[in-house]
Parts: structure tokens; C-alpha cells; sequence
């Protein structure tokens, strides 16, 4: 009867040392997918931030070219004087919104692989725990086990 309850507790020793240690590489993998989830936001963030950035710098162009056909047709000089401040103020603050939005992409993405590597830091410290949790739980099983066979004797 003792050699059944000592195989009985080797047994769920093992199991449960087993489960923790698969816990700690499930959270692991998770981490990983997420990571790679993570990953791809980021690369989503840059590519729509340069498409944003393009489309920004049309809708700019399009603004000089609409002053230039009014100034033209209101018969002022767009090469000089006022015309050509209000253009290359256009100019610049287009060019200014440009990289702004360029800049907000490039953050946005930063958060993104920040994350990442967060993530990934947090599933090696989970697949550490549950590595650790087994060990732990086989010393202390070992040891009731080891308390069980001695006063069975």
C-alpha cells in the first residue's frame, strides 16, 4: 500500500513539474507571436506614415500649382514679391506637415517594436519561471517523497 501512495506522489511530482515547465514554454511561444505581431504593426505604422507623408505632399503641390494659376491670372509676378513669399510659405509649412507626419509614424512604430521587445523579454522571464517552478516542485516533492518512504520503513 505505501510503495502505491509513494508511486502516486512520484508520479503527480512528475506531472506537475511537467505542466509548469510546458506552461513557462507555452508563454514563451505566445510572447513570440506576439512579438512578431508587434513587429508587424510597426512595419504597418512606417508604410502608411510614408503613403500619409506622399499624399500630404500632392495635396501641397496641388495648393502651389492653384496660387500660381491665381496670382498668374490676377496678373501679379509669381516669381517675386508677395506671390513668391505666399508660395514658399506654402512651401514650407507643407514641408513642415510632411515631416511631422513622418515623424509620428516613425514614434508610433518605435511603440510598436518597444513592445515587442517587452514582449518578448516577458515570455523568457515566463519560460524562466516555469522552468524554476518545476525544479522547485520536484526538490519539495523529492523531499515528501523521500519523508514518506523513510517513515514507511
Amino acid at each position: 500500500m505505501c510503495s502505491i501512495t509513494i508511486g502516486l506522489m512520484v508520479a503527480g511530482t512528475l506531472f506537475s513539474a511537467y505542466s509548469q515547465n510546458q506552461q513557462g514554454k507555452y508563454q514563451e511561444d505566445l510572447a513570440k507571436n506576439n512579438a512578431i505581431v508587434q513587429q508587424r504593426q510597426a512595419d504597418d505604422a512606417i508604410k502608411r506614415g510614408e503613403v500619409d507623408e506622399m499624399n500630404h505632399r500632392l495635396k501641397v503641390a496641388q495648393m502651389k500649382s492653384s496660387q500660381r494659376a491665381k496670382f498668374g491670372a490676377s496678373g501679379a509676378d509669381v516669381n517675386s514679391g508677395s506671390s513668391l513669399d505666399v508660395l514658399a510659405d506654402t512651401a514650407m509649412m507643407g514641408e513642415l506637415d510632411a515631416l511631422t507626419i513622418r515623424g509620428n509614424a516613425s514614434r508610433e512604430a518605435y511603440g510598436y517594436r518597444v513592445g515587442a521587445s517587452n514582449t518578448i523579454a516577458q515570455g523568457k522571464l515566463d519560460k524562466s519561471r516555469g522552468t524554476n517552478n518545476a525544479i522547485s516542485t520536484l526538490l519539495t516533492g523529492g523531499g515528501k517523497v523521500s519523508s514518506q518512504w523513510y517513515s514507511s520503513r
